[in-house]
């Protein structure tokens, strides 16, 4: 929806912008799925390109239309100049009028494709077969020649192809290409005499054919008669042609802003989305179509015209019923599906309809986005006016956000009008002068995850300070919100203790920007009384971090619960008595719920059965003065499920009960049952009333004065006995016993009539009662049992596969006989660490590494073993890397891998922006020059790219790439000379303890008819020792490399046959009448074995 206040003025006068936005058939794959949910429940795709900003060619006005043939990327639009990425607006460019090319892989322009128009191309695509590029538009001149509104063109060249020649009246907005027909679409009423009205067709040789269906004008929301019906958009699939625009019939036949007709005959085929929606007239629209051949993504606008529907439609190709409604509010422009994605250039300023962000107050539009191309929940009921997609089916809003800055070229407050791509890249073109914050204007390039720089991460400084709260014995909770990042809706949040290297605590939490939440991390066993202070850290999937600043919090002054305490409530104890310790005659309940009381003559003891709990245990003297109850809390319901467990020591052979349930809060019960209790023989029986006393029954001599483990349990899976982790008896029949109100008891009780029992009240001992809703599984009780007793420490050991300099170390042969391990700790040997039961390094250099890995179980005994690692240098060994894509000036700062640059000359002349290294010549003499000195190899292979910004003067431009620097004037390098004639001529250089450089044989041609702007590749290599040989390959940037290097020499100065570093360097000769700046490209160092 758009309105005046954010635009300006209505959508009527957005004719210009509305340009027939074609699409290519895309088959992409498929995404993979991810936990996020959506209005509808189901879950979306994970992986959209990356959100980093390429750089890429821009152009000073804008542009309406792209499409992509193999690694081109060919524009259309309004502008006059295009200049490098990185170069400010006015500087730099090269002419292009309203027509252009770029590789799509290096965004650098192409230099010999540049026809020119007379006025704006709207709409632009290509021959099924890639063999011709077909523009329309506004203009009636190409290249000079007459052309009235469309024309075919050369891929390669940019000249037009002869005799393609109609005479469209008026504009031409929207191109369908099929092997032998050109189907067109616009304003136009007329080709040359012959009527058309907004849809005609020609051969490949231009001529007009027979087919010739028409749109009529549509209705406005105030019931007036539309004044266009024209044509924005055309699509092909299966013997159809899709027509989309602002009519509201075809061929008569009443069909609201998108229908279908036959591709042979023109008839109007059944196309079911034409009857649904009401998108028609002066203020309402389709925009766009892209088809997959199965799928047609359609566009759609309204501003307060009859139109129902914005943002994205998805309809089947066959028939055009719905397959998705994207309820998103905001005109969208340009849809293009890729990877389980579909993206969309618009301003969508609300998508809560369908899970996505919601409408905010002042209005934030998102220029850039990407729905989900499978179903994925519902439209909901938060529509604006428009009911006719309640309950639909519903993409879902992927977690895809670049900036995109709205321009002012045409004044509608929009960014981009154009997306489109291959299955590697997303190409945007649009009127915006920003992306991400940095110069961008009207075109850019996003990539998939592994070819993108993946720098984009969550924002600088989103985190506020955790908050620190004590929340028990041992433990700090820190808590903080939720941050979000542009392209990953999963962020993990780490948290660091008193600035460890080491995360304590972490958790993969949804962090949407518009829904943030609350993330509480919890540091546990902290000693009673410290302080600590803490930062979270927010990681997304590539590691890109932002850290919180630090808080501090104190911890309780209640003593550490042992491991055992921790473990038994947190599998879910409703009652924990660790026993031992008695203060105002209870003993606590380690829940909180339900505290023992305890008789004096209960007896506590230093020692008891958990081997980490300093509370010990309580001994009981044989007489009903021991019995405790956990009577405080008032009385409970008999459970029909539960689990009670306990340990006891005894050398009695009277037997007595050790505990249970009961009517009593004294103890003294009339009815009771859910019981534990020992025979004179040591033989322990559980019983339960369930219409008569059920009971199981242990071996004997449980009375030898160890202490035994005992847990019984009940329900559906019927009553169970197990004594130290082991089922000794079992009835599956008894799944259920009498209810009434009553407490759980720790010590003797009534027993009398029951199966073997003794006497009411053992002598012996007691310690770690709890008791339990659910039956524990075999699992939970041999773990109890294992925390409770000594622990024994974990053995490490690791196995290491080494590939060149990486090793893959999987420590999963590490073992723990009596618990788990929790943690591995490796130190790589390098000075680095890592942690996981699998890690992946990369060494710097080869060698023998010795490598440590520390395992830590969960009671927190460690285990350490170590080992040599050898690391070899690979066969391409990548030395250092740098896209340039910071902003810097006075230097050029750090490299992505390979340490700082060092400047050797002009350091004011040197600057970073835009993906590109500027190098400064302001004055005839000057000498810019840089080095990485970290870098150091006796075979390196040097690339990048070199562009002069204006044409030189005099003697000429020199450019120096080197590719081995053993110190101050010691080096070599290839020398590329920029002359007034076009011709760069290459030669190898050295300089052997001077700074007067040397030939290394003659120069050689190895570009002519250079001009300015012109990207050229350079790929230098040194290698050898005793004698070196350096080669040096140049070519035209976006064309084919040679087979064979440009110029090849060798060497034998003793001076230089030593490992070096690599660098860069310009000349502007003293005999120049101007100055230039040279930029280069993004930069790679590679060494040979």
């Amino acid at each position: 929806m758009r309105t005046a206040e954010t635009l300006g003025r209505p959508a009527r006068f957005l004719v210009a912008a509305l340009a027939g936005l074609v699409a290519a058939t895309v088959a992409g794959a498929p995404a993979r799925a991810e936990g996020p949910t959506t209005a509808g429940g189901s879950t979306a795709p994970a992986t959209t390109v990356s959100a980093d900003a390429l750089p890429t060619v821009q152009v000073d006005g804008v542009v309406w239309s792209q499409v992509v043939v193999g690694d081109t990327v060919y524009v259309a639009g309004r502008f006059a100049n295009a200049r490098p990425a990185g170069a400010a607006a006015g500087t730099n460019l090269t002419p292009r009028g309203n027509l252009l090319a770029y590789d799509i892989r290096t965004g650098v322009l192409v230099p010999g494709w540049a026809p020119t128009l007379n006025a704006q191309a709207l709409t632009i695509t290509a021959s099924p077969d890639g063999s011709r590029i077909y523009v329309g538009g506004d203009f009636t001149s190409v290249n000079g020649e007459t052309r009235r509104r469309i024309a075919a063109l050369d891929p390669a060249t940019g000249a037009l192809v002869p005799g393609f020649a109609p005479a469209v009246t008026a504009s031409v907005r929207a191109i369908a290409v099929a092997a032998d027909t050109v189907y067109v679409g616009g304003d136009f009423n007329a080709v040359g005499s012959a009527p058309r009205l907004r849809l005609a067709a020609f051969s490949t040789a231009g001529q007009l054919l027979p087919w010739a269906p028409s749109t009529g004008v549509g209705r406005n929301r105030d019931g007036s008669t539309a004044a266009s019906a024209a044509v924005s958009s055309l699509a092909l699939t299966a013997g159809q042609v899709v027509v989309g625009g602002r009519f509201g019939s075809i061929n008569g036949t009443a069909t609201s802003g998108v229908g279908a007709v036959d591709a042979a005959t023109g008839i109007v085929r059944p196309f079911a989305i034409g009857q649904r929606i009401t998108n028609q007239g002066d203020d309402s629209g389709v925009t766009s179509l892209t088809t997959d051949g199965t799928t047609v993504w359609l566009s759609a606008y309204d501003f307060s015209g009859p139109g129902n529907a914005e943002g994205a439609i998805a309809v089947r190709a066959d028939g055009g019923t719905l397959v998705w409604d994207a309820d998103c509010r905001g005109d969208t422009y340009s849809t293009f599906p890729m990877g389980g994605a579909v993206y969309l250039a618009s301003h969508a300023h609300v998508c809560s309809n369908i899970g996505g962000f919601p409408e905010v107050t002042p209005r934030v539009s998102r220029f850039g986005t990407a729905l989900s191309q499978a179903v994925a929940g519902t439209v909901g009921n938060g529509t604006w006016g428009n009911t006719a997609f309640r309950g639909a089916p519903a993409p879902a809003v992927m977690d895809w956000y670049p900036q995109l800055t709205p321009g002012t070229v045409t004044g509608q407050g929009q960014a981009g009008w154009s997306v489109t791509g291959t299955s590697q890249y997303v190409v945007y073109g649009g009127e915006f002068p920003r992306v991400n914050g940095t110069g961008q204007q009207g075109l850019v390039r996003f990539a998939v995850r592994p070819l993108a720089p993946n720098k984009v991460g969550p924002a600088a400084g989103s985190l506020a300070a955790p908050t620190v709260t004590a929340t028990g014995a041992g433990a700090l909770s820190v808590a903080l919100t939720t941050t979000s990042d542009r392209d990953d809706r999963f962020l993990t949040y780490e948290l660091y203790r008193d600035g460890g290297a080491t995360p304590v605590a972490s958790q993969s939490v949804d962090s949407l920007f518009f829904k943030p939440q609350t993330v509480t991390l919890v540091d546990r066993r902290q000693a009673p009384l410290s302080t600590h202070s803490y930062v979270v850290r927010a990681v997304d999937t590539t590691g890109n971090s932002v850290t919180s600043p630090a808080t501090s919090g104190t911890v309780s002054a209640e003593p550490l619960p042992s491991l055992y305490t921790e473990r038994v409530v947190a599998d879910g104890a409703i009652s924990a008595w660790p026993l031992g310790t008695v203060t105002g005659g209870t003993s606590p309940d380690a829940t909180g719920r339900a505290p023992l009381s305890v008789p004096a003559a209960v007896r506590p003891q230093v020692t008891g059965a958990v081997a980490d709990d300093a509370s010990g245990s309580f001994r009981l003297d044989g007489t009903s003065s021991s019995r405790m109850v956990a009577s405080s809390a008032g009385a409970v319901r008999s459970p029909s499920t539960f689990s009670l467990e306990l340990w006891f020591s005894t050398t009695s052979t009277t037997g007595g009960r050790l505990a249970g349930f009961g009517s009593s809060a004294s103890g003294s019960n009339t009815t009771y049952d859910r019981h534990v209790y020992l025979d004179g023989s040591g033989r322990v029986t559980f019983g339960v009333t369930s219409g008569s006393r059920r009971t199981v029954t242990s071996p004997a001599g449980l009375n030898d004065g160890a202490w035994h483990h005992v847990v019984a349990t009940l329900g559906a899976g019927g009553m169970t006995l197990w004594v130290d982790g082991t089922q000794v008896a079992a009835n599956a029949a008894v799944t259920s016993a009498s209810s009434y109100n009553g407490y759980w008891q720790v010590g003797g009780g009534p027993l009398t009539s029951w199966p073997g029992a003794g006497r009411t009240d053992l002598v012996g001992s007691v310690d770690a009662v709890a008791v339990y809703p659910t039956q524990l599984t075999a699992d939970t009780i041999a773990a109890h049992r294992r925390t409770a007793l000594p622990n024994r420490a974990p053995t490490a050991a690791f196995t290491s596969t080494t590939t060149d300099l990486s090793a893959a170390l999987d420590a999963g042969a590490s073992a723990d006989t009596d618990g788990r391990v929790v943690s591995w700790s490796w130190d790589l040997g390098d000075g680095s660490s890592s942690a996981g039961a699998q890690v992946s390094h990369d060494y710097a250099t080869p060698g023998t590494y010795r490598v440590t890995l520390t395992v830590t179980d969960d009671r927190g005994a460690v285990g350490t073993t170590a080992q040599d690692v050898v690391v070899t240098r690979p066969a391409v060994w990548v030395l250092a890397t740098d896209a340039f894509a910071r902003t810097t000036t006075g230097g050029l700062g750090t490299a992505d891998t390979g340490g700082a640059w060092t400047t050797a000359n002009g350091a004011s002349r040197l600057s970073v922006d835009g993906g590109t290294a500027a190098f400064g010549l302001t004055a005839p003499g000057n000498l810019t020059a840089a080095h990485l000195g970290e870098v150091s190899a006796a075979s390196a292979d040097v690339s990048t790219t070199v562009t002069l910004t204006s044409a030189p003067t005099g003697g000429g431009t020199s450019v120096y790439v080197t590719p081995r620097r053993v110190g101050a004037n010691l080096e070599y390098r290839v020398r590329l000379r920029f002359l007034t004639d076009g011709t760069v001529r290459a030669a190898v250089t050295r300089l052997a303890g001077t700074a007067t450089e040397a030939l290394v044989g003659g120069e050689v041609v190895v570009v002519t008819g250079y001009v300015p702007g012109q990207a050229l590749a350079v790929d230098v290599a040194a290698a050898g020792s005793g004698t070196t040989t350096v080669t040096g390959t140049v070519w035209v940037a976006g064309t084919t490399r040679p087979e064979a290097p440009s110029l090849s020499r060798t060497d034998d100065t003793g001076a230089l046959q030593a490992p070096g570093g690599v660098g860069l360097a310009a000349y502007l000769t003293g005999s120049s009448t101007a100055g230039t700046v040279v930029r280069f490209g993004p930069l790679t160092v590679t060494a040979g074995a």
